[in-house]
């Protein structure tokens, strides 16, 4: 049996080490200050955002980017506070950081597709009815199973699909039911399209497969690569996170973050930069 993970010492995190990962994790408090700060910014009259709103319902995307932004935050932020406790009463996780990592990256990434501003403003338009539906869709899940005689999701579903019909978005399947001309993107493509800077030789998705690994326990992920194992002794095995995949994926998730936030207040609060044809 493989006990590598049974009756361990947790090896307590080297000051050099923390004090590394808390510069890349200490992003987080400039990104409260900057979002706080937008929320009482007036929008700008010739923002992407307001540029969009000529041309469809622009508000689903914005709406669902910000939310997403404060998701990322707070995963960071707590992230943070992780590293940042006192180490000698709580002895450092092994593998909670890459779940926190995973939820700052997805919404994140979510955001920079959504907000893209090398995207035309129909798309971005169209993207976050996609997203508002994709919402709506997890929405009716949810009530079926905990509180169908309230249900209202579909509804709702109907409402916003008869807005993107109105936006020219909707067609109709083989079964004349309607559905939206553009969908969502996965986490693979999100990762590949907008994870950068690259390590040569790799694709960015390999740190989605990496956190999709660890956040569902699979044994590749978590044996081989999240943690080393340095000792066998008579208290146990001494285990530690390996410090320079953690480093990493502190050092790209503050980046992620930190565009996506960039994304939001500058496509509401900024004038745009580009001008698009479509609007």
């Amino acid at each position: 049996m493989d006990d590598a993970f049974k009756s361990q010492n947790f090896r307590r995190l080297d000051p050099e080490v923390a004090n590394l990962l808390l510069r890349s994790l200490g992003t987080v408090n400039d990104l409260e200050e900057l979002m706080m700060a937008s929320h009482v910014r007036s929008g700008h009259a010739q923002s992407q955002l307001n540029q969009d709103l000529t041309v469809g319902n622009a508000a689903f995307a914005y709406n669902y980017a910000s939310n997403a932004v404060g998701a990322a935050i707070d995963h960071l932020r707590t992230w943070y506070n992780m590293v940042a406790c006192d180490l000698n009463k709580f002895p450092m996780p092994i593998l909670a950081h890459y779940t926190l990592a995973r939820a700052v990256y997805e919404p994140s990434l979510h955001t920079l597709w959504l907000l893209d501003i090398n995207a035309s403003s129909r798309d971005r338009i169209g993207r976050g009815y996609a997203a508002e539906l994709q919402s709506l869709h997890d929405m009716r899940k949810y009530q079926v199973a905990a509180k169908p005689s309230e249900a209202n999701a579909q509804a709702l579903i109907e409402r916003v699909l008869d807005g993107a019909a109105d936006d020219g978005f909707v067609t109709l399947d083989e079964n004349g039911a309607r559905r939206l001309t553009i969908s969502m993107r996965n986490m693979v493509y999100l990762f590949n399209e907008y994870d950068r800077p690259e390590i040569p030789g790799r694709k960015p998705e390999w740190r989605y497969r990496m956190l999709s690994g660890l956040a569902h326990g699979r044994r590749w992920a978590v044996v081989g690569s999240s943690a080393e194992v340095e000792t066998a002794t008579e208290d146990g095995y001494f285990i530690r996170p390996n410090w320079q995949l953690l480093q990493h994926f502190a050092d790209y998730a503050a980046r992620i973050a930190s565009r996506a936030v960039a994304a939001v207040i500058e496509y509401r609060c900024e004038p745009s930069p580009t001008v698009d044809a479509s609007s």
